[in-house]
Order: structure tokens, then sequence, then C-alpha cells
């Protein structure tokens, strides 16, 4: 169970990094999230930082090749429940798999991971599933249009104001077999001048857009992009 893996790492309530360094260590995909196998965590504490600040009640991931982000999700919100900031789970992780680019290392359920809900859907048949949704992952199909279609069937079931919304795989490196990046930041950018949000590309790894709803009027500007350099 995952509460006697967390447990065995925790003597406080505070967050213990190296169940972070696991989950890299132990995940296909970990590096296109910036990570590597040298301890360096990329994105992964990002992740964990903006469900627990908003104390997210409902995490819902579209696609995932080995459970990564919901992973950090189960994580995120332990935490919350040991501080008594959180009553229970909610973790949905909708997922199709599809052969070939979409195809997963996990079948109905993720091992150790009871709380995450395998929804075994495409995307466009389980929007209805949803309500009230605090922290959204997109990161199912990569083409153009339907990264927009999933940000506007899924990003109208945001719970109001206090909800973040990411999308991973925004910046392609440039040797990369197939580049999604360009595709994915023009989904998000179309989306976000249409409801008024802001957003921030953040090149690490493959690159992950953070959406927040805007706050301080409709004259800001609304799109920033981070380029890290090694």
């Amino acid at each position: 169970m995952i509460v006697d893996k967390f447990d065995k790492f925790y003597s406080t309530h505070n967050l213990d990094l190296r169940i972070l360094h696991q989950f890299c260590e132990s995940s296909h995909y970990s590096t296109s999230h910036g990570a590597n196998k040298k301890g360096y965590l990329g994105l992964c504490p990002l992740y964990f930082s903006l469900i627990y600040s908003i104390k997210a009640k409902k995490c819902v991931c579209l696609g995932s090749g080995d459970g990564f982000v919901p992973k950090i999700m189960a994580l995120a919100q332990y935490n919350l429940i040991q501080n008594k900031l959180l009553s229970d789970y909610d973790i949905s992780l909708v997922d199709a798999n599809i052969k070939g680019f979409g195809e997963r290392y996990y079948d109905d359920k993720i091992e150790n991971y009871p709380q995450i809900k395998v929804i075994n859907q495409k995307t466009d048949d389980s929007i209805n599933l949803f309500e009230q949704i605090s922290y959204l992952h997109i990161d199912a199909d990569h083409t153009e249009n339907q990264v927009y279609k999933d940000l506007c069937n899924y990003g109208s079931k945001m719970i109001d104001k206090n909800w973040i919304i990411t999308c991973h795989d925004s910046h392609y490196p440039a040797n990369a077999v197939e580049n999604f990046g360009e595709g994915v930041c023009r989904s998000a950018r179309k989306w976000v001048s249409e409801n008024n949000c802001e957003m921030i590309n953040l090149a690490v790894g493959f690159g992950t857009i953070i959406i927040v709803p805007k706050i301080f009027g409709s004259n800001s500007q609304n799109f920033i992009n981070f380029e890290f350099i090694d």
C-alpha cells in the first residue's frame, strides 16, 4: 500500500525528497520531465508543490506512460491528508492504452497505488465523469487539435478560481524523432487567450506548461516562456 511505503520515510509530516528520487529512478519517462538517474529531480518537486499549494481535492491526469504524475498526485494528497488539510484521495487517470505512442506500462491499475483510479477510455469519452477539478495534467494525444479539445472539454470542468492545469511535452529537444512541442504551445496559447488565463512554458525536459486563472486584469501579459541552460 502507498501509505505503508510513505510511512517508512516520515518521522514528521514534511516531504522527504527520497520518495521523489524513487519515483524518478523507477520511471520510464522521468527524463521527459527533466529528471535524470544522477539525483536531479527535474520538474518532479514542482508537480508536488502545485498540487499541495492549492490543496487539490480532485486531481485528473489525461494520459500517462507509467503513472509518473499520478503517483506524485498521490504523494501530494497523502501529505495533505496527513496534515488534516484533505479528507481523502481523489485521483483519476484517463488512459485508453492506445498502441504505439500512447502505449503504457501498467494494466487496469497501478501497482501499489490503489488511490489512483484508472479509466480505460479516450479523453473525449470520459469528460462527463468529472466536475470541479482542482488540478489537471494533460499528457494524452499530443496532436494540436486534440490538446486544444482536451483543454476546452476539461478546462470547463475546473473548480472556480483555485485551480491549475499543466500540459506536458511543450518543448521537445531539437533532435527528437517526433516533435509535438509547437502544437502543444499553440493549443495552450489559444485556450489561454480565449479564457482570460495566464501560462508559463518551462523548457525543462520535454517541457511543461502551467496554466492558472488570470488575477491581474485583462491587460496583463498572458504568456511567459522560460528557457533553461544547463
